[in-house]
């Protein structure tokens, strides 16, 4: 019996740990998609995104990746239309792993990568490329080389995808003058309100202004906005 339990005990110790590191390998793989020059988390690819630094030139995308299999190939795609189809991202830099082309690159020894491509690499040398628009989502997604298991899911991360600048299909400045709202003295509210071709988004991308030189306040959602301020420093002439 005392032979049974040490026995036990030397499989206890020896064996254990092992299977630990095993489910190390499988579990908890992370990879965060990142528009150029903004936060992680940034869900967007707009105008600003596209022009930002980047690290392989103006615009595009950087992932980063830790606890994949070590010094091992994977491959990123990209989809225009919400994951139905899949394009290799031709070419890229790596400042973590290695980048092999057309898709392909490799994992460091730590189980790491981070890799880069910019605003072109997609415009220019993908012919699926939809051009500027406002509608639709930029799905990434990394697989092994089987393509049999996707990281973060099989759809990918989705941005949403706007390359149009909006417009202003109308406008109006008034003031609050009670005796000639087409005029303004030092106390009266001048009033800018106009309407736009598409929802402006005012908290990722906040409205600012000035009327004559001072800044002034925003209200508004969607399709109607209104930016205001009360006359105290401003130049004399016409307020624009």
């Amino acid at each position: 019996m005392a032979y049974k339990l040490k026995l036990i005990q030397f499989l206890n110790r020896t064996f254990l740990p092992l299977t630990l590191v095993a489910f190390s390998h499988v579990f908890g793989q992370t990879v965060a998609f990142t528009p150029a020059g903004q936060a992680s988390g940034f869900s967007k690819y707009n105008l600003t995104v596209s022009t930002a630094n980047g690290t392989d030139g103006a615009g595009g995308f950087s992932m980063a990746g830790t606890n994949f299999a070590a010094a091992t190939r994977y491959l990123i795609k990209i989809s225009f239309d919400g994951g139905t189809n899949w394009y290799e991202i031709a070419n890229a830099t790596a400042t973590s792993g290695t980048w092999q082309g057309d898709g392909l690159f490799k994992t460091t020894d730590a189980q790491t990568f981070q890799i880069a491509w910019s605003h072109s690499r997609m415009a220019d040398e993908l012919a699926a490329w939809p051009g500027a628009v406002n509608t639709g989502t930029i799905n990434l997604r990394i697989s092994n080389i089987a393509e049999s298991v996707h990281y973060p899911s099989s759809t990918g991360a989705a941005f949403v995808l706007d390359l149009v600048q909006p417009s202003i299909n109308t406008s109006v400045i008034s003031s609050n003058n009670s005796t000639n709202n087409a005029y303004a003295t030092t106390g009266n509210q001048i009033t800018v309100t106009f309407t736009t071709s598409e929802d402006l988004d005012n908290s990722d991308n906040p409205i600012v202004g000035t009327i004559s030189g001072v800044s002034a306040s925003v209200t508004g959602s969607a399709q109607s906005w209104t930016v205001y301020n009360i006359i105290s420093t401003h130049a004399d002439g016409t307020a624009t």
